[in-house]
């Protein structure tokens, strides 16, 4: 494609996950690839790209009353990403200078920039893939190279809307992410974060696998990174369970799991239509947490799904309090159109949620604490992502936990690996300050 006039300014604004957020850098990385000016407000703009997530219905509005005032501004907008496929009209509706550009096609929103016309790309096709990965930056990524592996997910639960803008597997070709891996650790890439709706599903469309990718990663690409994964289903991680394990044997793979629990009661679990029981779950995180007890385990919960009685909540908290995870992110429920849940009878009130909520939002902080202390006075290796004037941010290099660093007096570059004194504590991160410094990330 041709270089777009040199005088046309654009601002990206990202709502929801890791993949939005890996896949906003790889819009960014096109635009500025052609010549267009990519800046820091919308107030500044000509044209305003809306990165957006469909995933809860708060989310949502919040997206649609700010394209409402973007609109107001006169500016030209591109919403891209899930919500066009899941309300055309209503977007559609809100100005005629509006383009949609669905999640499969984000390499439309470059011509729809150059030509001027408000344009509608929401249908399914591989043209994502022809912007990501993007090429590894220093200067936009730091030290962390987050790639996006895949869309889709072969799940259909009854919860969830992404089937509905997602509704098939689409994964980049093996070739391509390990070509981008590889530049990038060469070029300085210290975390490479493989990432997707559920990465797990990798290849499911290509006749390959996850354990295929990491094998061929981890094999020819040599170096001194961390390899760390994003999100994956309970039912896509059992089929290659024993293999995903063995990888994890290597150095460079960081012990860090997010595996989504959503119910820690089997009728819940059915009605949600997830494809594995509460028993099945926990001895994934049994065998994980038995070759692995450094592991971080992160999940996701659901409270108040339509089914949930008293009991089954009190089985939820028995399964947190069995697996003890180091992290939960808790949602209330909310009915999502389009989906089995949105039909189904509504038997827990808004307050039952909340309630709810908070009751296991608390004894997920009290066990993140627990296992937080548990590293107080531990000598620890952390990759720097962060510097500010007297703290830095960073990451545990063997479980990415997230620490953070007194500065002192010390002369830090981002990427580089510190030995640090975990001093405090707290359900969120660690607290620590710098013994030494290296400029390897092997233990």
């Amino acid at each position: 494609m041709s270089p777009i006039k040199c005088y046309m300014k654009v601002h990206i604004i990202v709502y929801g996950c890791w993949l939005n957020k890996a896949i906003s850098r790889s819009i960014y990385n096109a635009l500025t690839g052609s010549g267009v000016s990519v800046v820091d407000k919308p107030q500044r703009a000509d044209v305003v790209i809306v990165l957006t997530c469909a995933v809860r219905s708060s989310v949502e509005r919040r997206i649609l009353r700010d394209i409402t005032k973007l609109v107001q501004e006169n500016k030209r907008v591109i919403v891209a990403g899930c919500l066009p496929p899941l309300r055309p009209s209503t977007l559609r509706y809100m100005s005629s200078r509006i383009s949609l550009v669905g999640p499969y096609s984000i390499d439309n929103i470059l011509s729809i920039i150059k030509t001027g016309r408000p344009e509608v790309s929401i249908l399914p096709s591989q043209g994502w893939a022809s912007l990501c990965p993007h090429k590894y930056s220093p200067e936009i990524d730091g030290a962390e190279y987050i790639v996006p592996i895949q869309l889709g997910c072969t799940n259909r639960c009854s919860f969830c809307i992404e089937p509905i803008v997602k509704p098939r597997v689409s994964s980049l070709p093996k070739s391509t992410i390990i070509s981008r891996v590889d530049d990038a650790v060469k070029c300085g890439a210290r975390v490479i974060v493989l990432t997707g709706q559920d990465v797990a599903a990798y290849g499911v469309d290509r006749s390959i696998n996850l354990v295929d990718l990491l094998s061929e990663l981890l094999q020819n690409i040599k170096g001194d990174y961390l390899l760390r994964l994003g999100m994956m289903e309970p039912s896509s991680l059992m089929s290659m369970l024993d293999e995903i394990l063995e990888l994890y044997s290597d150095p460079r793979m960081v012990k860090y799991l997010h595996l989504p629990l959503q119910s820690g009661d089997d009728k819940v679990l059915k009605l949600m239509n997830r494809k594995y029981t509460v028993d099945e779950y926990i001895e994934i995180i049994r065998t994980f947490r038995e070759k692995y007890p450094m592991l971080t385990l992160v999940t996701d919960v659901i409270v108040g799904f339509p089914g949930e009685d008293a009991r089954a909540f009190e089985n939820t908290i028995n399964v947190i309090k069995e697996i003890k995870p180091d992290k939960v992110h808790v949602a209330r429920y909310t009915p999502r159109p389009f989906t089995l849940g949105y039909i189904m009878n509504y038997t827990v009130s808004e307050a039952e949620k909340k309630r709810r909520s908070k009751v296991l939002t608390k004894i997920a902080f009290d066990i993140a604490l627990n296992r937080n202390t548990m590293f107080v006075g531990s000598l620890m290796k952390s990759v720097v992502l962060k510097i500010f004037d007297d703290y830095m941010k960073g990451r545990l290099a063997v479980n990415y936990k997230p620490v953070i660093i007194d500065k002192g007096c010390k002369d830090i570059c981002v990427g580089e690996i510190v030995e640090i004194k975990v001093c405090q504590a707290t359900p969120i991160d660690l607290r620590g300050s710098i013994v030494n410094s290296y400029s390897s990330t092997r233990n």
